[in-house]
């Protein structure tokens, strides 16, 4: 119960009358080493657990501002670890399968569809000489699969392999006019190994057993070709044949036509001939 005023006055005069008139220095001295004692022993046990209740705290603020900190603030170098189930897993590409499916989604070799000598323009504008007076006309890119050569011919020629895989060329020198029905240029790719000097004896006697006349035979300073010979058949027709060699190839290209072609076709066949490359 506490003490009301007088008491407390009350007693502390009781006390002092108790008091000793005269105080001792060594017992004055020895309740000050007491004192001092007592407050050494209190403070490592109040450091001890201050201590604790600081770490405390602290765990517990790092605890939560890696809480509600997003996951890219978390410190450099930390990788956030994913714990569903490999089944779940699918909504992270993998780059390096990415970059696999790129690669074979690329088809080795050259593209489909497209000319194995594709450096060549599909047409172009060329000059040429015919009559005497220079001529420009529009030539179309001739590149024909399985053959061994490139080269230009007339817009409006068109072409045809025949089933005996020969190339056949026909005519026309306009839009409007139709196509020769013969063709005037017959072109013939020769594989088998054999020499030059057979394949000409072979034309020889393949236009002798059609009645045609040998008109003229070159194998010697041709300004294109390795052999060339001249036909006339019985009604005034001549047709011209020219073998030109490369590697183990032959080409045979026939050309036959009406007189009155000649002069027209001639020039073109210099075109022909001067933008002739092979493959």
């Amino acid at each position: 119960m506490r003490q009301s005023w007088e008491d407390q006055m009350k007693q502390l005069k009781e006390e002092y009358d108790h008091m000793p008139d005269e105080t001792n220095p060594e017992q004055i001295w020895d309740h000050v080493q007491s004192a001092r004692r007592t407050r050494k022993r209190r403070a490592p046990w109040m450091g001890a657990i201050a201590g604790v209740v600081a770490a405390a705290s602290i765990a517990g603020l790092l605890v939560m501002s890696q809480t509600t900190l997003p996951p890219d603030d978390r410190g450099a170098g930390e990788v956030a670890s994913d714990d569903r189930e490999p089944e779940e897993k699918t909504d992270v590409p993998d780059p390096e399968s990415e970059q696999e499916e790129d690669v074979a989604e690329q088809p080795p070799g050259e593209p489909e569809n497209e000319p194995a000598n594709s450096n060549r323009e599909p047409e172009k504008e060329i000059t040429y000489l015919i009559e005497g007076t220079n001529d420009t006309g529009t030539f179309q890119l001739l590149e024909e699969p399985g053959f061994s050569f490139t080269t230009y011919i007339p817009e409006f020629f068109e072409t045809n392999v025949t089933e005996e895989g020969k190339l056949a060329v026909y005519a026309a020198f306009s839009a409007d006019q139709e196509p020769t029905e013969e063709p005037v240029w017959t072109i013939t790719e020769h594989t088998d190994g054999s020499a030059l000097e057979t394949k000409a004896e072979e034309i020889l006697t393949r236009y002798a057993q059609q009645e045609w006349e040998l008109a003229n035979q070159q194998s010697n300073d041709l300004e294109y070709g390795d052999y060339a010979a001249t036909f006339e058949g019985e009604t005034g027709e001549r047709s011209t044949v020219i073998l030109l060699q490369h590697d183990d190839t032959i080409v045979e290209w026939e050309q036959s036509y009406p007189v009155e072609m000649g002069d027209g076709l001639s020039a073109r066949q210099q075109v022909v001939m001067d933008e002739w490359e092979w493959k």
